[in-house]
């Protein structure tokens, strides 16, 4: 669906999503597509206008809305459409995506996506759930060691000095086979915002949870 865009995008090293106007109602509930061809890619069009894709091996993030039987995919400034026919997604590639049951989307809306991960860490931080956010990390890294209740207190101390978590802003998110990359930013309350994109944030795929990881 978005092949040609990535070309496009790579040459900058940079996967992210944007802003868009959404002008139309949203469903009341999460809606799934599965390629017809490869299941294991899938577009998930979320009740709060935006959406996730995964498509060869990536992760995409954005808003989405739709327009007769017109749907439209807001992505680093470009607005990609697909037409909708019935339960079916026709891509600009050509590509089939077929909605799944309701039963379908519960299975696969508890996976959480790599950016998902790493906003529910800082926030178990946050909030001093100590070991939610322990769960977030990779079993075999040395972070898991680190992160002692003493440095998490500390960490939590350090949020606070800032008025706490205003917002994570994910910049970016690539997903290849079993490990992702996502940079992100974090703005505090008191207007104090910290980057990590350089290195950005590592995950691995741990059964079918993605865990954060050393680079």
């Amino acid at each position: 669906m978005l092949k040609k865009y990535f070309l496009i995008i790579l040459t900058f090293l940079l996967l992210t999503s944007i802003a868009s106007v959404i002008g139309c109602e949203k469903a009341s509930i999460t809606k799934i597509y599965v390629n017809e061809d490869n299941p294991n890619e899938y577009l998930e069009l979320k009740p709060d206008g935006t959406y996730y894709l995964y498509e060869e091996g990536m992760g995409l993030t954005g808003e989405w809305e739709v327009k007769g039987n017109e749907l439209r995919l807001s992505w680093m400034g470009f607005v990609i459409t697909a037409e909708i026919k019935g339960n079916k997604i026709i891509d600009d590639e050509g590509k089939i995506w077929v909605r799944k049951s309701n039963n379908f989307t519960s299975q696969l809306t508890k996976i959480e996506s790599p950016s998902e991960v790493i906003k529910k860490f800082f926030r178990a931080i946050e909030e001093g759930d100590y070991y939610k956010a322990i769960d977030c990390v990779a079993s075999n890294v040395k972070l898991k060691e680190e992160l002692d209740i003493e440095s998490f207190n500390e960490a939590r101390a350090e949020m606070r000095k800032h008025g706490g978590i205003k917002k994570i802003d994910i910049i970016d998110e690539k997903i290849e086979g079993e490990h992702a990359e996502v940079c992100f930013k974090i703005e505090y309350r008191d207007g104090t915002i910290i980057n990590i994109d350089e290195p950005c944030g590592y995950l691995v795929k741990e059964g079918n949870k993605w865990k954060i990881t050393e680079e």
